[in-house]
């Protein structure tokens, strides 16, 4: 009996179970179009149970029909010789397929599509009339065995069980015995029982061999069971030790608790006079910086206004110097000349005193008198006058010179006077000292050098000042304390709880620092010696755990051990029981299929034929007049009668050895061409009779048996030459 496969999504496949469900097939519709005539889609609901006549003309397509019915069951395995591209339609890319059919606990839709570039198939579970997609089926092979398992038949079963084609009666005749013993077998499910028989002899000899294995497992599982029992023993005082150091743990973070609350706050107290002091400190920086960024502004100013004066005062003043120095000049070289001048009008008075001349004598008197002196007094004397008339000449010619000098001067004199508005020295030093004056109402010194003296002095202080940049660092100062001052703010608002309580001393913050420090170690130590033993714990559970399965099947593995030897004994029993069920099995279905035919013969001869013998190979030979007769003597009606009875004897003792009630559809071709009308008649009658099996027959034939059927249809090829449903009864 073969068992059905799981589903994919947890369903069941359609072995036995006592609910009923089993191994079958009922064809509820199909529809093809481009398989071999069928050119255009033609679908078909069908009856679930009664005999179904299809009729037609010959190469009207009901052969064609029924083979799309088993082609959608198991592909092109059904058809292994006939090339993919020899189904579909001339003209046509693809053939499809849809079957929907029940198994008997299973409803299903399988699909298929081929074309030359390949097959394609799904079979999705119908539940409660609807389709369930999520857990169809596309896998061609998985489809494959789940339809085998579902129908209970591989493709090779089918063909030579349910589907009973042209010219095919001796098909299981025809069959070598070895692979009709192997259709029984698997049908029947014998086939199972023989895998059981080998799996059994297997397991005989895996158990001996476990069995040897045990025998020394248990000596390790010893070894492991009384190291678990050691470390169990350690485990249970370590897990002791942790307990008692939980509660002194508990009671260190209590107090280390309270030590931090007050260290918190005695934190929290120095932070904020930190930021007090830092505060001051920094406002008494910044008074500071401050009266030096003014005295940098002052000296700033100053130095402005001492550099405007001096650029006020400075040309003016040189202007006025070198208009003096020049006056001074021009007034010195003129009394300079004229003293020069006076000197040698006396020295020419002197000498024309001494000589008798006037004032008015002229050089030319002189020349004159040189030459008396010369005619008068001889030679002595003309020297002597030659000398003073000399002299004379001499300072003559200075004066005149000294003259045009004057001149000179007083020519530069009218140029300066004319360019400066000054008329001497002494008034141009009226000025100076009247811009003295004014310089020193504006800037408080009366000279340039005492200006430039006090621009020095202004200079020499604000260079260091301006290198420190006051102003820069008062506004840096400005933010610092902007920031300190927001500190400040948040400070006081994450004040901790108890603060308010505390006086704070530097030696108490000490003090509670170190009490602190001590507990958190303290603490610290326990916790690390708690996590340590508990890590050891983690160690020791982590090797209970490995040894408990060797602890724990210590007793069982010595059971196990007594248990596999009668074991061994129960199973040599059992293959010994399954091979006389299997050759049981396989003896009955002969008899069977007797038993079934002679039943039904008289019926399908009207009581002419009643004894029928069969062989092993399926020859048979048949009572008639009292004397056994091989099938040969008989009329080709008759062989074909006989036929049917086998193949319907045949198949329904296979299916009917099944545990389960399976139901299955019988396909017929062509199969009572040959018989009369009262032959064909006997044969529905007999096909009514197999019903409890066969629920649903399908029956083709090219004359018109709508009065033997419960259900007819009729094709014929249309004007395109594919196969069309003209009518049907239902």
């Amino acid at each position: 009996m073969r068992r059905r496969k799981a589903l994919p999504g947890g369903r069941q496949g359609s072995g036995h179970d006592p609910t009923g469900g089993g191994c079958g097939v009922i064809i509820h519709r199909i529809s093809a179009q481009g398989f071999k005539i069928i050119g255009e889609k033609l679908t078909l609901e069908l009856p679930d149970s009664g005999r179904i006549g299809i009729q037609g003309a010959n190469e009207s397509g009901k052969s064609t029909l029924l083979e799309a019915i088993g082609y959608a069951l198991y592909g092109p395995k059904l058809s292994a010789r006939v090339p993919r591209e020899d189904v579909i339609t001339w003209g046509r890319e693809r053939a499809r397929l849809e079957l929907e059919f029940d198994s008997g606990s299973k409803r299903f839709l399988l699909t298929r599509e081929l074309s030359s570039k390949g097959h394609k198939a799904s079979l999705t579970p119908i539940v409660d009339g609807e389709r369930d997609r999520r857990n169809a089926i596309t896998s061609i092979s998985e489809i494959e065995s789940v339809v085998e398992n579902e129908t209970g038949m591989d493709s090779e079963s089918f063909a030579k069980l349910i589907f009973i084609g042209q010219n095919d009666l001796d098909a299981l005749r025809d069959f070598p015995k070895a692979r009709r013993e192997q259709l029984v077998d698997k049908i029947m499910g014998i086939d199972l029982l023989d895998g059981g028989i080998k799996g059994g002899k297997e397991a005989q000899s895996q158990m001996s061999d476990e069995l040897e294995k045990l025998v020394i497992r248990l000596q390790g599982v010893w070894q492991n069971k009384a190291l678990y029992e050691e470390k169990l023993s350690k485990r249970n005082l370590l897990a002791k030790k942790v307990e008692d150091s939980l509660p002194q743990l508990q009671e260190l973070e209590s107090n280390l608790a309270v030590s931090q609350g007050r260290l918190a706050g005695f934190e929290w107290l120095a932070r904020r006079k930190a930021l007090e002091d830092m505060r001051e400190s920094k406002q008494s920086e910044f008074k500071e910086v401050s009266g030096k960024a003014r005295q940098v502004d002052s000296l700033r100013e100053q130095l402005r206004k001492g550099e405007a004066a001096l650029a006020k005062f400075a040309s003016p003043v040189n202007q006025l110097a070198e208009t003096e120095a020049g006056f001074e000049e021009v007034e010195r070289k003129k009394k300079d000349r004229e003293g020069e001048s006076a000197r040698l009008g006396e020295e020419s008075a002197v000498l024309l005193s001494r000589r008798g001349l006037s004032d008015s004598t002229s050089v030319d008197g002189l020349v004159k008198a040189k030459s008396t002196a010369s005619r008068f007094f001889g030679v002595f004397l003309v020297a002597a006058v030659l000398t003073m008339a000399s002299a004379f000449v001499y300072a003559q010619k200075q004066l005149t010179g000294l003259r045009a000098t004057l001149d000179y001067i007083d020519r530069i004199r009218n140029q300066l006077e004319a360019r400066t508005g000054f008329h001497s020295s002494a008034e141009v030093r009226k000025a100076v000292k009247s811009l003295s004056k004014e310089l020193k109402s504006t800037t408080g010194q009366d000279t340039l050098e005492g200006l430039s003296a006090v621009i020095a002095d202004v200079r020499f202080k604000l260079t260091p000042l301006e290198k420190d940049d006051p102003a820069r660092r008062c506004r840096e100062l400005t933010l610092e304390l902007e920031g300190l001052d927001k500190e400040y703010k948040l400070h006081l608002e994450v004040k901790p709880h108890g603060a308010d309580e505390l006086a704070y001393s530097a030696e108490d913050h000490d003090s509670e620092r170190t009490i602190c420090e001590s507990l958190r170690k303290e603490a610290s130590d326990v916790r690390a010696d708690i996590t340590f033993d508990q890590r050891l714990l983690q160690v020791l559970d982590g090797d209970l755990v490995s040894l408990k399965p060797d602890f724990e099947a210590y007793p069982l593995l010595q059971q196990k051990s007594e248990d596999l030897s009668y074991k061994i004994g129960v199973q040599e029993r059992a293959v010994l029981e399954l091979s006389e069920t299997a050759k049981s099995l396989r003896n009955q279905v002969i008899p069977h299929a007797k038993f079934f035919i002679n039943k039904i013969l008289p019926k399908m001869t009207n009581g002419r034929y009643s004894d029928f013998e069969i062989e092993e190979d399926f020859t048979f030979t048949v009572n008639a007049a009292g004397d056994y007769k091989s099938r040969e003597v008989f009329s080709g009606g008759t062989q074909d009668q006989f036929l049917i009875a086998l193949r319907l004897a045949f198949t329904q003792s296979i299916l009917n050895s099944r545990t389960a009630a399976d139901k299955y559809c019988l396909l017929m071709d062509e199969c009572i061409s040959s018989s009369d009308e009262f032959r064909q008649q006997a044969i529905f009658e007999v096909l009514n009779l197999a019903k409890e099996t066969f629920p649903q027959i399908l029956v083709i034939a090219h004359e018109d048996i709508s009065n033997f059927v419960d259900y007819h249809l009729t094709l014929e090829r249309n004007e395109n030459g594919y196969a069309s449903l003209i009518s049907k009864s239902w």
